[in-house]
């Protein structure tokens, strides 16, 4: 359900990576708040980190999470506010220099 009908509550999202050899799920901490947004997933430069964009209900802030995806902890990269509005975009880009700031 991509979206609820009025009055119906929200979908709560959870991300996983499986292990295709041993069909195993590592979940992603995504948070204890369930009332979110996750508008974009990309891998990073490191094949063992999978980056994450959460936002909240209200879409003026947005998170940049870095997954570790052997032990599915998380840690904040980056946070953009505003007052009214986040744009979210298809362009992120992860520079080659961040590849080493990417151990979570």
């Amino acid at each position: 359900m991509r979206y609820p009908k009025a009055g119906e509550p929200n979908s709560i999202v959870k991300i996983g990576v499986v292990d295709i050899q041993s069909s195993s799920t590592q979940w992603m901490d995504v948070g204890t708040n369930d009332d979110i947004y996750i508008p974009r997933i990309q891998w990073t430069l490191d094949p063992a980190v999978l980056s994450i964009q959460r936002m909240n209900r209200g879409q003026n802030v947005l998170e940049l999470l870095y997954a570790d995806i052997s032990t599915g902890a998380t840690r904040t990269v980056l946070k953009e506010t505003d007052d009214k509005w986040v744009d979210v975009t298809n362009d992120l880009y992860i520079p080659e220099e961040w590849k080493f700031h990417l151990a979570v």
